[in-house]
C-alpha cells in the first residue's frame, strides 16, 4: 500500500522520475475510457499535462499477496483537468493494480479501472465559471 502511495503521490506532483522508477518495463493501463497506454506513452501524457490529476482519494482496498505477484484493487475517486479544452472530471473508478517484487524492487504491471455505476459526468470548464 505504501508504495502505492507513492505512486500517486508521484501522479499528483508529476514527478516523472519517482514515476518511471515504479512502473515495470512492461507496465500497461487500461483507462476507464477504454484507451491502453504503454509505459513510455503513460509517462508521455503525464509529461505533457494532457491529463493532470489534480486530487485522488482510495477507499475499499484489498490487497492479495500471490508469491511475487501483488493485487490491489481499490474503489478511486480524483479529480482532473483534461487537455485540449480544458476540461475538469471528477471520475469515481474500481481499479486494479497488479505489482510484482521485480529486480528493481517492487513495481506496478498493470493498471486498469473501470467507471462506477454512479460516476459523475466529466464538468467542462464553461460549466466551471
Amino acid at each position: 500500500m505504501a508504495t502505492d502511495d507513492r505512486r500517486w503521490r508521484a501522479i499528483l506532483e508529476g514527478d516523472l522520475k519517482a514515476l518511471n522508477n515504479l512502473l515495470h518495463a512492461d507496465f500497461t493501463y487500461t483507462h476507464n475510457t477504454g484507451r491502453i497506454d504503454g509505459r513510455e506513452d503513460y509517462l508521455a501524457r503525464v509529461a505533457s499535462g494532457a491529463v493532470k490529476y489534480l486530487s485522488e482519494e482510495r477507499s475499499d482496498i484489498p490487497i492479495k499477496v500471490y508469491g511475487h505477484v501483488g493485487l490491489l484493487r481499490s474503489k478511486v475517486v480524483f479529480e482532473q483537468d483534461v487537455m485540449p479544452g480544458p476540461f475538469r472530471r471528477i471520475v469515481e473508478s474500481f481499479s486494479l493494480g497488479v505489482w510484482i517484487d521485480a529486480a528493481a524492487g517492487l513495481q506496478i504491471a498493470a493498471y486498469a479501472s473501470t467507471l462506477t455505476p454512479t460516476a459523475p459526468p466529466a464538468i467542462s470548464a464553461k460549466q466551471q465559471e
